[in-house]
C-alpha cells in the first residue's frame, strides 16, 4: 500500500507539522493493529506499508482497516494484494550488527503486487484475480456484501482499463468517507492526482447508490447537486464534473435494477430529471450527451438510451 500524494504533501508549505502529526497517528494505527498479531509481519518505509502473512484473509483484512483509517484521515491509500513466495523476517534479519535496517527478499509476490498498485488510477486496494483461481472459498464474486466491488475507472491509465476487484471500507464507514469528498477538494489536488479523486469519488459513487438506506441515497444526491451549483461556473473543469454525475445516473440505473431496493421507476425519473437539471441550469447538459455517447461507445454499453427511454415519458430531450 502506497500513500497517495505522499510527496507534494511533504513540500507543501501549508501546515506541514499538520501533515506530519497525521503519518505519526498512521504508523501508531498500523503498530497497534499488529503488534499482537503472531502471524502477519508489516514493513512501513516512508509512504509504503507492506503487509505479509500466510494467510490471505488476514493480509485482506488489515488492509481494509488501514484503508479505512486513511481514507477517514486525510491519507488516501492505493495498494495491491497477490499471492506467491516470499520471505518474512524476524528482528534478527532486520536489523544486522552494525544497526543497519535490512528488508527481506520480498520476491515475486510483492512485484506482483507493486504492479497491480501502479495500475491503479484510484484511492483503493485491488486483489489480484489469480488469487480467486486458487481460493476457490474466496468470495470474490460479489460484492458490496462480502466486502469487495468490481469497479471498472472512467478515467484509467492507459491499458489499464479492465474491471477490478476492489476492497470496499469497513461497513458503515464507507459513508463518512464519502461525505469527505468535495469538488473544491477535488480541483484543490496536484494536477497529476485530480484523475485519482474523480475515480475515487465514483468509486464511492457506485459503492454507495445501488445499494444504500435510501436516505443516505437522497442526502448524497443533494449534497452532489448542491456542490454543482455553489462551484459549477467557478471552477471546475467541465470533464470532470460530467464523469461524476455519468457515475452516479449509472448508480441509480443498478439501484433501479435491483428489485430488493423497491426503487421504483417514478423515484429514477425524478432523481435523474433533478440531476439533468442541474446540469443544464450550469450550462453543462450539451457537454454531457456528447460524453454519455462516446462513454457508451467506449464501454459498449447503452447508457445513453437507457436515460433517454426513462425519461421519454416526461417529455423531455
Amino acid at each position: 500500500m502506497d500513500i497517495l500524494a505522499f510527496s507534494s504533501k511533504i513540500r507543501s508549505k501549508i501546515k506541514p507539522n499538520v501533515f506530519k502529526t497525521k503519518y505519526e497517528n498512521l504508523i501508531t494505527y498500523v503498530g497497534e493493529k499488529f503488534q499482537q498479531d503472531s502471524k502477519a509481519k508489516i514493513y512501513v518505509v516512508s509512504d509504503s506499508i507492506i503487509a505479509i502473512s500466510q494467510e490471505l484473509r488476514m493480509v485482506i483484512n488489515y488492509s481494509r482497516m488501514i484503508y479505512t483509517w486513511g481514507m477517514l484521515n486525510d491519507f488516501w491509500i492505493r495498494g495491491g494484494i497477490a499471492q506467491g513466495e516470499i520471505e518474512i523476517a524476524d528482528s534478527t534479519t532486520i536489523v544486522r550488527g552494525n544497526k543497519n535496517i535490512i528488508l527481506p527478499y520480498l520476491g515475486d509476490a510483492y512485484l506482483t503486487a507493486y504492479n497491480l498498485e501502479s495500475e491503479l488510477n484510484t484511492a483503493g486496494i485491488v486483489i489480484d484475480e489469480n488469487i480467486k483461481s486458487n481460493n476457490p472459498d474466496l468470495p470474490l464474486e460479489v460484492e458490496y456484501v462480502d466486502g469487495y466491488m468490481e469497479y471498472q475507472e472512467y478515467l484509467p491509465k492507459e491499458g489499464s482499463d479492465r474491471k477490478k476487484q476492489l476492497i470496499v471500507p469497513s461497513k458503515n464507514d464507507e459513508i463518512y468517507i464519502a461525505d469527505r469528498l468535495h469538488f473544491r477538494e477535488m480541483l484543490r489536488s496536484h494536477a497529476d492526482d485530480i484523475d485519482k479523486y474523480v475515480n475515487t469519488f465514483c468509486f464511492y459513487i457506485k459503492l454507495l447508490l445501488p445499494r444504500s438506506h435510501k436516505e443516505n441515497v437522497m442526502n448524497f444526491l443533494k449534497r452532489l447537486i448542491e456542490q454543482l451549483k455553489l462551484h459549477g461556473r467557478r471552477f471546475l473543469i467541465p470533464q470532470k464534473v460530467i464523469i461524476i454525475f455519468v457515475a452516479a445516473i449509472d448508480a441509480l440505473i443498478e439501484r433501479h435494477n435491483d428489485p430488493a431496493q423497491k426503487y421504483t421507476k417514478s423515484l429514477l425519473k425524478a432523481d435523474i430529471g433533478r440531476i439533468l437539471d442541474a446540469l443544464k441550469a450550469q450550462g453543462y447538459l450539451s457537454a454531457f450527451s456528447d460524453y454519455l455517447l462516446e462513454f457508451d461507445k467506449k464501454r459498449k454499453t447503452k447508457l445513453y438510451k437507457e436515460v433517454h427511454d426513462i425519461l421519454l415519458g416526461e417529455g423531455r430531450r
